[in-house]
């Protein structure tokens, strides 16, 4: 196992269980000071694991991020591969049992998601906002929320639900997608496994096609994913291979080519091309 020492600042080992204060990194990173190569790669590493910890892997705490996302930092190259959706699909699982009172995880994900498509959730009018660029979450981050809005309870926002007269399926239609974005759009219709670290959840692209383009037939039953797998949790020292952990789910993974589905239904529709 690789060491952490020097991802985040210099003479570092931290031990696999020690878990970095976000505090303590933005102010390592104020102090570099930027007058080698090396000191300008520790302040980007420290600004990534800042935003690893405060926005796309979020803990209830809000104040640590797990030391799990330090080799991460390792490749800036592959940093562009790595998965919070896994992380989204985890929270929402455990926000669904009955006992649970908070959420964490990438929650601006779910947000921008649910106001896109249901607009009687949304903080403002939707047609208020500039038109849908990318990143779509932009045109959120500005807008100003109304003081009915702010004062919305639990059940006010379930009545919204259950009384929606609309939903919106393809709130994207006629964006236009960067060519530099194609790439990585295969995922999107994608039906395979999602992995990070101890998630493993599954992304059923087949239950929502007509946000694809497609009719949308019943839905096949859903993927079992064993229970010693689904609910593994990082708890005290726990030095997993997880290669060895997750093969099959990630020889799965590897073959989601295979499973995409524009290639499997006869009559796609698209506002692109994916390369």
């Amino acid at each position: 196992m690789q060491s952490n020492r020097n991802l985040l600042v210099r003479k570092l080992d931290p031990p696999q269980t020690w878990n970095p204060m976000l505090g303590w990194v933005r102010r390592i990173r104020d102090a570099e000071p930027l007058d080698t190569e090396e000191s300008i790669k520790r302040y980007v590493r420290c600004q990534i694991f800042s935003i690893l910890g405060s926005t796309l892997f979020t803990d209830k705490s809000t104040a640590y991020a797990h030391a799990k996302y330090l080799p991460l930092l390792r490749d800036f190259e592959r940093i562009h591969t790595y998965t919070c959706l896994a992380h989204l699909y985890r929270a929402l699982c455990h926000a669904s049992r009955y006992d649970t009172k908070e959420m964490n995880g990438p929650l601006n994900l779910l947000f921008v998601w649910a106001w896109e498509r249901m607009p009687c959730l949304a903080p403002v009018p939707k047609h208020t906002l500039p038109p849908a660029e990318i990143p779509v979450a932009m045109r959120w981050s500005h807008s100003e929320r109304t003081t009915s809005w702010l004062a919305k309870t639990v059940a006010n926002f379930r009545h919204d639900i259950d009384y929606m007269e609309e939903f919106e399926w393809r709130p994207y239609e006629g964006m236009i997608i960067p060519g530099e974005l194609h790439g990585y759009l295969d995922m999107c219709d994608t039906v395979a496994p999602l992995l990070s670290f101890e998630c493993i959840e599954w992304h059923p692209a087949e239950r929502v096609m007509r946000q694809f383009g497609f009719a949308q037939p019943p839905p096949l039953g859903a993927r079992d994913i064993p229970l010693d797998q689904h609910c593994l949790a990082l708890r005290r020292v726990q030095l997993h291979d997880w290669t060895v952990l997750h093969g099959p789910w990630i020889v799965e993974w590897r073959n989601r080519r295979n499973t995409q589905l524009r290639d499997l239904h006869p009559l796609p529709t698209w506002d692109f091309t994916p390369t």
